[in-house]
């Protein structure tokens, strides 16, 4: 998973020629092909859905060992799990009972009325249980009789732990103590962390090694008491602890992300291996640590190489030896020696952005291996997804088209393998969309004639598609466009008002994404502006007499509002004058103007369309 290696074995590829035109897509300017065919390629298996396989040091998918399932009680959680022989201990929660599993059936050992049992052990042929929310250690023999060795005063006992003078050391919550008891049955505090909880106890000859809850310390502690903290954890909470040759390893988790730690002897720390997954064990087998995070066990080495080796359906709790537990559900799983006879691997469903045809399904293997599909139009499968088909002796995907698409392989023999899987499809092309239409008067440009309109619109297409443009245009009152301007690859067009007769138009942008795609496949959308009025035509301004030095006047426009009027005697400096309702709101107004001691006067109007008129009149 964290690199990839080569397999000395025979592989197929189908049809490997296809890298080569991808890669030639790739080169090519992305306005020649816009709807061409796309490429969904899985190298990481990380994210799929695995039953019964692994995934190697180099990311590859095999068959893995086989896990089954030894015991259901859909009625509890496990917290805790201890094995003595042939037989395993499960400390469960919300019930707080013992059940004893042996020989594949199981049966209830001890019920210690507390809501969790959260830590087991055994010593010189006796099972100690810790239990929450009361705090109570038990002890308990092999029939099932058990009494209350003693109640701490905490709330949690998270783990317990002997060393070779028979005293038990209790790790406990919500005051961060250790508590020591004695060979003698004397119980006092043995250390003291400064922190919530210590959720995590092992015994090193001759040193007590702690982790804590809430800060994520780890102290080292010697027989009289003494401790040092060793390392002060980014995260929150130090869920195990193993040594091995001088050196430490410890897990810790951080909400849902998780990581191991080696720390050398000098207390130098490097971050072995992170996960973005709470991590809940970590055991050492075979030179190698086996770690619990989420729902899957991963083999890390002391290199930091990482292997899958199996995923469950529910979030591990707990795990010890060859035994694992859950907490969603109370299922106790037994990791065994032997190979699975077969293995599924499901990809995570896959967005194409819309609608597409499937094309083949390419895959880097060895073995025995079955591909299906699996499409549909909602992000997660569900009842509403097509039923699984198998791909085509050619790799053909049987599928119907659809947005989202998945794969399913089934691996049959040990020496099955996946490296990678390949998907073809060509997405549907979809219509273009313009956004809005806009008429304005531009701001002054040179190269733009005087009175100009600037007609500008915004457009997307949903495959990206390069997009040019034909505008029309057409009185209210006809039905046939005409083609103004065929083309455009900008989103906008200047016109000029005064090449049209008066009246209402209707613009129509028509968006094409032809430059994109080959002709047959080519899609059209087109949008019709607001109604815009064209006045070429300037206002008609009518005089009256003049009475008792008031001369009065009248302004109208066929098409538009009147805008401004003002007025000049006898060559004077303009007057404005407002109509008299004194509002502009129509295209007919009237004035009254003051003509006292004038000769002549001039009276200019305008439209809100610009066009402007002048009448003069002789006053005396």
């Amino acid at each position: 998973m964290r690199k990839r290696g080569k397999v000395k074995t025979t592989e197929s590829y189908q049809s490997k020629s296809l890298k080569v035109i991808s890669l030639f897509l790739f080169l090519l300017p992305a306005f020649v092909f816009g709807v061409s065919t796309l490429n969904w390629e899985v190298t990481d298996f990380e994210a799929c859905k695995l039953k019964n396989v692994m995934l190697d040091k180099d990311g590859f998918a095999r068959i893995s060992s086989e896990v089954k399932c030894v015991w259901d009680n859909p009625e509890v959680y496990i917290w805790s799990l201890l094995e003595i022989g042939n037989t395993v201990y499960v400390g469960t929660g919300a019930s707080g009972k013992i059940y004893k599993i042996e020989r594949g059936k199981d049966t209830l050992l001890f019920d210690t009325k507390a809501t969790g049992v959260f830590s087991l052990n055994t010593h010189k042929g006796k099972i100690y249980a810790g239990t929450a929310p009361n705090g109570v250690i038990y002890v308990i023999d092999k029939t099932g009789v058990g009494k209350v060795l003693y109640e701490t005063g905490e709330k949690y006992v998270w783990d317990i732990v002997f060393d070779e003078s028979d005293n038990l050391y209790a790790a406990t919550g919500t005051t961060g103590k250790i508590l020591r008891i004695t060979k003698a049955g004397i119980l006092d505090t043995f250390y003291v962390t400064g922190d919530m909880n210590v959720t995590s106890l092992v015994y090193f000859k001759p040193y007590l090694y702690a982790g804590t809850g809430e800060r994520g310390l780890l102290f080292k502690i010697d027989k009289q008491g003494k401790g040092m903290c060793i390392y002060d954890a980014d995260e929150s909470e130090i869920t195990s602890i193993i040594l091995k040759d001088s050196l430490l390893f410890i897990s810790v988790t951080e909400d849902t992300l998780g990581s191991v730690y080696k720390i050398y002897p000098d207390n130098r720390i490097d971050r072995l291996w992170h996960t973005n997954s709470a991590i809940r064990g970590l055991q050492e087998v075979a030179n190698k640590f086996f770690v619990a995070a989420g729902n899957r066990v991963y083999r890390v080495d002391t290199a930091g190489n990482v292997e899958l080796l199996f995923e469950l359906p529910t979030d591990i709790s707990c795990m010890l030896n060859n035994w694992v537990g859950t907490s969603e559900v109370g299922k106790l799983y037994k990791i065994d020696e032997g190979m699975s006879k077969s293995g599924t691997i499901e990809s995570a469903s896959y967005d194409t952005k819309g609608v597409s045809e499937w094309g083949r399904l390419e895959f880097k293997s060895v073995g025995n291996i079955e591909f299906r599909t699996r499409s549909g139009n909602l992000s997660e499968p569900d009842k509403t997804w097509e039923e699984w088909k198998p791909i085509s002796r050619d790799g053909k995907v049987m599928s119907s088209n659809a947005r989202f698409i998945q794969w399913e392989a089934v691996l049959k023999g040990p020496e099955s393998m996946i490296k990678a899987v390949k998907l073809s499809y060509l997405p549907q092309n979809e219509k273009p969309k313009i956004i809005n239409i806009n008429i304005l008067k531009p701001k002054p440009k040179e190269d733009v004639p005087e009175g100009a309109r600037l007609i500008s619109w915004s457009a997307t297409d949903p495959n990206g598609d390069s997009l040019c443009f034909n505008i029309y245009f057409k009185l209210t009152d006809e039905k046939k466009w005409l083609l103004l301007k065929e083309s455009v690859l900008d989103t906008f067009y200047y016109i000029d008002p005064k090449t049209f007769i008066d009246g209402e138009y209707e613009f129509k942008v028509e968006a094409s994404d032809s430059l994109s795609n080959p002709k047959a496949y080519a899609m059209k959308s087109d949008k019709v502006s607001s109604v815009y009025l064209i006045d070429n035509t300037p206002p008609d301004i009518k005089i009256g007499s003049v009475e008792h030095s008031m001369l009065s006047f009248k302004v109208t426009d066929n098409l538009s509002y009147i805008e401004f009027c003002d007025y000049a005697c006898d060559g004077g400096k303009w007057e404005q004058v407002f109509p008299v309702d004194k509002i502009f709101d129509s295209r007919a107004e009237e004035f009254i103007i003051s003509v006292k001691d004038a000769h002549k006067v001039v009276i200019r109007t305008g439209d809100v369309c610009g066009n402007v008129s002048l009448k003069s009149k002789v006053i005396k």
